[in-house]
């Protein structure tokens, strides 16, 4: 079976527009795709009007790059916007089969290896640079045809056996309504807080820096995800991490009567965990008596007494445990070493790590978080909302001010608390030579940044590197939103004249691919243009130019050939034409007609 790059079998489609009053009505968000299912059965909002929005044409493949993990693929129903968190995608025919792709992308084969290159750990997104490099083994054009009338008639029974379920459930409602409604009145109403235990049987995560996607493994202790829970956790885990990192995330753990539920994409989706207890520890295990946990060895051994409402491993913390008591009816934490004595005593509303090196301690019920080492020496005293990265290397941390009116992130030095980066931002990351402030934490629409460097000095944006890696260096744009490109050393290598910010990655040879709504051109890199921009698609081929563009009366895909300075190749007509090595074949109304490229 042939090998392509991802880049030769789809169009990456992106044409955007501003919204204008009634796309709402046709706008299709992240939040309206469901995993596992190609179909859209829901759309509109008024959020389709803030911001630019990819342009979507009915059987378009509507793919959620953004949280890539919960394998966001369907087919647009119809023409509209789509969310620019997402990415629309059509098909190369000459390569692949455009009713065979959405399968194709629906596949662990596909999304496995889109969910290894995603990058960021709040919110794992799998970039176009990257996506259309990795190499793909696909059956024949014949064999996709075959295929996909399986795969398509296999879909429609699915789908219909979910309408049966669904009709089933509705049923069942109906009549566990019915059996209570007359005692509806006597059964009491309560919170969920109030339901549990504790309130602090309540954990949301882990999410952020606490569990990034390198920290995968193939096997170990299971993750589990949304995408794994449909009323029950009726999907094998395809997440795992060590067992050390487990201990870092033990306030996560399930027990079994722990019920998880979704907050986000499909909101209120649940299920009841009855699996094993997922504490995991090399050389202790926890113990429960009579509401109490304690610790014994891998020989049941009893090394700590029962005594804590919620504990945690030892291996990963510096040979320390979190550990937590019920003192006066509120839970304290404290940190105790493998002898049981209190390093750090129980008088704490909260302790935490996200470094692993250090630990976050809240000082009082509304708030001041600070730092102190596994030993219990303070590094800083307490002063902000809430602490959730600390970045050692560089003396930083990350902090949230006003964490209940939403996210209010900053930056401040450790040794003095001086605040090098104001609380002003929604997302704050660490990367190798610079910081990412976005302005926005969660937004359907594209967020702006701000860079600083690790002293606090705000950036020009064509300073920094964030962005795209293309041919010798890094895509990037400046403060006027004009779009270059700079090497390693911050020399300018594309001059900041182009107005669209995706197409300089397109950078070969010193040409530049530009667009506008969808169509494509060529300029040098001093802005020369060499072709218009009325193409869907350019590639740079050995020592050609091939141009191509849709003809939207039959769908057939119309090439044009140039030579590097733009000369033309051929006069006349042809459908498509292909570059191999020294062979070089052109498809005429004809036919085929093939050439030997000879070099001088």
């Amino acid at each position: 079976m042939p090998k392509y790059k991802f880049g030769d079998l789809v169009y990456n489609i992106a044409e955007k527009r501003s919204p204008v009053v009634g796309d709402e009505e046709l706008y299709i968000g992240l939040e309206h795709l469901d995993s596992g299912s190609l179909r859209v059965t829901r759309w509109g909002s008024k959020v389709a009007l803030k911001g630019d929005k990819l342009v979507m044409r009915k059987g378009d493949i509507l793919f959620g790059r953004r949280n890539t993990y919960l394998r966001r693929v369907a087919i647009a129903p119809h023409d509209g916007l789509f969310s620019a968190h997402g990415m629309i995608l059509r098909a190369k025919t000459e390569r692949i089969n455009s009713e065979y792709l959405p399968f194709f992308i629906a596949s662990d084969y596909f999304m496995d290896e889109a969910i290894r290159i995603s990058v960021g750990s709040l919110s794992p997104t799998v970039n176009w640079k990257e996506l259309k490099e990795l190499e793909f083994t696909i059956p024949t054009l014949e064999a996709q045809e075959k295929l996909t009338k399986t795969l398509i008639a296999a879909n429609d029974l699915k789908e219909k056996y979910e309408e049966l379920l669904a009709i089933t459930d509705d049923l069942v409602k109906s009549q566990f309504i019915e059996l209570f409604e007359s005692a509806e009145k006597s059964f009491p109403e309560c919170t969920i807080i109030e339901a549990c235990a504790n309130k602090d049987d309540i954990k949301c995560g882990p999410f952020g820096t606490q569990l990034k996607q390198s920290e995968y493994t193939e096997s170990g202790v299971a993750v589990w995800g949304i995408p794994e829970i449909n009323k029950e956790f009726q999907k094998a885990p395809e997440i795992f991490i060590t067992p050390d990192k487990a201990n870092q995330l033990s306030p996560y753990s399930l027990i079994p009567g722990d019920i998880a539920m979704s907050r986000k994409g499909n909101v209120g989706q649940c299920a009841i965990y009855e699996g094993p207890y997922t504490y995991p520890d090399e050389e202790y295990f926890d113990e429960l008596s009579a509401g109490h946990w304690g610790f014994i060895d891998k020989y049941g051994k009893v090394v700590i007494e029962p005594q804590y409402v919620f504990t945690t491993g030892f291996r990963h913390y510096e040979n320390r445990a979190f550990v937590a008591k019920d003192v006066g009816g509120k839970t304290l934490w404290g940190l105790i070493d493998e002898k049981g004595n209190e390093v750090i005593p129980c008088i704490y509303p909260n302790l935490g790590t996200h470094s692993g090196t250090a630990v976050n301690f809240q000082r009082s019920e509304h708030g001041d978080y600070g730092i102190m080492d596994f030993d219990g020496n303070i590094i800083m005293e307490p002063r902000y909302d809430s602490i959730y990265e600390y970045d050692e290397k560089h003396g930083l941390i990350a902090f949230f001010l006003d964490w209940s009116e939403g996210h209010h992130v900053g930056i401040a030095r450790v040794s003095d608390g001086e605040i090098i980066i104001p609380a002003k931002y929604g997302y704050i990351g660490f990367e190798d030579n610079y910081i990412e402030c976005e302005k926005e934490y969660w937004t359907d629409t594209e967020t702006m940044c701000d860079y600083y460097d690790y002293e606090g000095n705000l950036l020009p944006h064509d300073s920094c590197k964030h962005s795209w890696k293309c041919e010798g260096g890094y895509g990037s744009w400046n403060s006027q939103h004009k779009c270059g490109a700079v090497d390693e050393n911050n020399n300018i290598i594309v001059p900041f004249i182009f107005e669209d910010s995706s197409h300089i990655g397109y950078y070969q040879r010193g040409y530049i691919v530009t667009g506008t709504k969808g169509k494509f051109g060529l300029s040098t890199r001093n802005g020369k243009v060499m072709l218009a921009e009325k193409y869907r698609d350019i590639t740079l081929k050995d020592d050609f130019i091939i141009a191509s563009y849709r003809n939207d009366a039959n769908w057939d895909i119309i090439d044009e050939l140039y030579l590097l300075d733009g000369t033309p190749v051929f006069t006349d007509t042809y459908r498509r034409v292909s570059i191999d090595g020294d062979k070089l074949t052109r498809e005429t109304p004809l036919g085929l007609e093939h050439y030997r490229i000879v070099r001088n």
